[in-house]
């Protein structure tokens, strides 16, 4: 037993001998193949009992694999390190390289998992553990920012909130800090801004949102600022750029919602990150959908799907197939379009994310009454409004009001005019209150065209006329043509000075 214990030694000796040969031949006869291949030198250093380098290149490993897409080879890297930290209590440094990887890991977790798991949120409580042991501001930095992108997910928006607002405390009192760079100071502000304006659009704070968006667009620089992506799993360029495309949608500018969108989607694509690429494309099918374009909704969601299929990105592939569902039952195929809805919102539900969840029902309730599935289509608007009452959503709190009314009005009851006129009346205070200009035009129509049927000509003409009137874009949308051609079936004169008079 001893010469066989002595034998296993002397065996497990000279593996770790041979194992730092190799790894020293790598580096130093192979150093474009290591700069390539990280995780071959990571794997020899590892088993030579280097501990410190090899955690350096797992780390190195994992992040190139990130950046490439490969997120669950990237998650393999980065648990090696972690693994190789864990067997190495003595190590020098050993707190600081667990950081790294912590970071690098979180962004990892949630291209392959989604946002919202616990064990994203663990990684990242961990994180900032480490980061305020360590007093490394940027990674106290980083690992806030990925508790507030999680809670955001899960559709928290009160501790979102929270959240976002401690990164921007965190930014401003950074900005004042002289040793360090201009890029550091300006990308702190640029994600705190980024932060609170993702999150005060999903509440309805349009106004509020559209404001912090503005400040990311003036202190942004590609040249600064391109290190971010990196850090945070995500090009901060692109994600400005097709959140303010989406916030101009709510506050009444559908052409410039569609160019911002377009222009995130052309820069994505330059990049060769397909995270990026894959939320671009999302959020242009988001921008699709509201404008009402289904042929544009389907073509981007074909395009993301495949994308993150490919890479297994599951949020963008939940949400794509929700939002694919919806253009197919606009095109008529309903049975399959419900299928594709309901697997999608089971899918992004299941992985505890209700961001939008709201929204995403109250498209599976315009398509089960398409269906002419009407108490199934009232029951999700149901289901819709008490998401977002739990989540603190009210970005869609004015549509979901107005859809009721329309429901509502199907059912041809005598109590059915008066709570749909309630419903539709409700839906024009909220958005006027939130500048939700386009739901407001929705619900304006929606209740002019009740009024018009109810005889009341003159009330219908005085709601639509001021409403249609703002709108100076969008021409050529689906809401705008159908409000005009309310307006001028009501007898309703638009004013010469318009383009879109002239158009009509």
């Amino acid at each position: 037993m001893i010469q066989n214990a002595a034998h296993e030694s002397l065996l497990h000796r000279e593996r770790r001998t041979l194992h730092a040969n190799i790894a020293r031949v790598l580096a130093d006869k192979y150093p474009e193949k290591t700069e390539r291949e990280p995780e071959l030198l990571a794997y020899h250093l590892t088993e030579s009992g280097q501990s410190e380098p090899a955690a350096s290149f797992w780390l190195k490993a994992g992040k190139q694999a990130a950046m490439k897409g490969a997120t669950l080879e990237a998650i393999g890297h980065l648990r090696r390190g972690l693994a190789v930290l864990q067997a190495s209590p003595g190590m020098q440094g050993r707190n600081e390289s667990e950081l790294e990887l912590r970071i690098a890991l979180g962004t990892a977790l949630i291209a392959a998992k989604g946002y919202a798991v616990q064990e994203v949120e663990e990684n990242y409580v961990r994180a900032l553990e480490l980061g305020r042991h360590l007093d490394d501001k940027a990674k106290i930095f980083a690992a806030t920012r990925g508790l507030w992108v999680c809670h955001f997910i899960r559709g928290d928006l009160a501790r979102a909130h929270e959240l976002s607002a401690e990164l921007l405390k965190f930014a401003r009192r950074e900005a004042l800090n002289q040793k360090i760079s201009q890029a550091q100071q300006t990308g702190y502000l640029i994600e705190a801004h980024r932060a609170i304006a993702m999150t005060m659009l999903y509440r309805g704070r349009f106004v509020a949102a559209e404001h912090h968006l503005r400040r990311f667009r003036s202190l942004y620089s590609p040249e600064l600022h391109g290190a971010l992506t990196a850090t945070h799993g995500i090009h901060p360029g692109v994600v400005s750029l097709s959140y303010m495309g989406y916030l101009l949608w709510f506050l009444g500018h559908p052409d410039a919602a569609r160019q911002y969108s377009q222009q995130a989607i052309s820069e994505a694509e330059n990049l060769r990150h397909p995270f990026t690429l894959s939320f671009a494309l999302t959020f242009g099918a988001y921008v699709c959908q509201h404008l009402r374009d289904v042929e544009g909704t389907r073509d981007y969601t074909n395009r993301a799907l495949a994308l993150s299929s490919e890479h297994g990105f599951l949020h963008w592939k939940h949400q794509t197939t929700i939002l694919r569902g919806w253009a197919m039952t606009e095109l008529g195929d309903v049975d399959e379009g419900l299928n594709q809805m309901r697997m999608g919102i089971d899918g992004y539900e299941g992985m505890n994310a209700w961001l939008a969840s709201c929204w995403f029902r109250s498209l599976l309730a315009k398509a089960f009454a398409s269906a002419g599935l009407l108490d199934a289509a009232l029951r999700e608007l149901d289901t819709a409004s008490a998401i977002g009452g739990r989540t603190g959503e009210h970005f869609y709190e004015a549509e979901i009001y107005r859809l009721q009314g329309e429901m509502i009005l199907n059912y041809a009851k005598p109590s059915s005019v008066e709570s749909a006129e309630r419903l539709f009346l409700a839906s024009i205070e909220l958005a006027r209150r939130q500048s939700a200009r386009s739901f407001e035009l929705r619900s304006a129509v929606s209740l002019a065209r009740l009024w018009r049927h109810s005889g009341k000509h003159e009330r219908a003409s005085e709601l639509l006329l001021p409403v249609v009137r703002t709108f100076t874009e969008g021409l050529l949308t689906s809401d705008v043509k159908e409000a005009l051609e309310l307006a001028n079936e009501l007898g309703a004169e638009m004013p010469g000075d318009h383009e879109w008079s002239r158009r009509d």
